[in-house]
Order: C-alpha cells, then structure tokens, then sequence
C-alpha cells in the first residue's frame, strides 16, 4: 500500500501514481518503484513538481514482495 502523510495536490499525485505503477509493472518492489516515481517527480520538467510537497508525503507500507 502506498499512503500520503498529509493531502497533497491532486494532479502531482496522479502523475506521481502513474509512475509508481509503470514502475511496478517492471517487477519492482513498492518501495523501490516508489523511489524512483519520487526521482521523476524531483527532475520533472514541471519545476513545481519538485519541491518536496508534491513527492515527500508517500510511503509504500506493508510487503517487501515484488509481486
């Protein structure tokens, strides 16, 4: 599961969702597609999108599990 500690932007969060899937549709665990949707999110072409606010809320909570 994937959780946000505080509300977040709606639009920032759906873009943020959409590569955390793609990225676990590779086989990656949560927590490492997550990583790497918070890095997209940090060099996005949409410079508002990198501040901390858009990305730093998610956490992947339970299994480790790939699948």
């Amino acid at each position: 599961m994937v959780a946000s500690l505080w509300p977040v932007d709606s639009d920032a969060a759906a873009e943020l969702m959409v590569s955390f899937h793609r990225h676990r549709l590779s086989q990656l665990s949560a927590a490492q597609a997550l990583r790497l949707a918070q890095v997209e999110m940090i060099n996005s072409s949409d410079v508002r999108y990198r501040h901390p606010y858009y990305w730093a809320p998610f956490l992947a909570i339970g299994s480790v599990a790939h699948n």
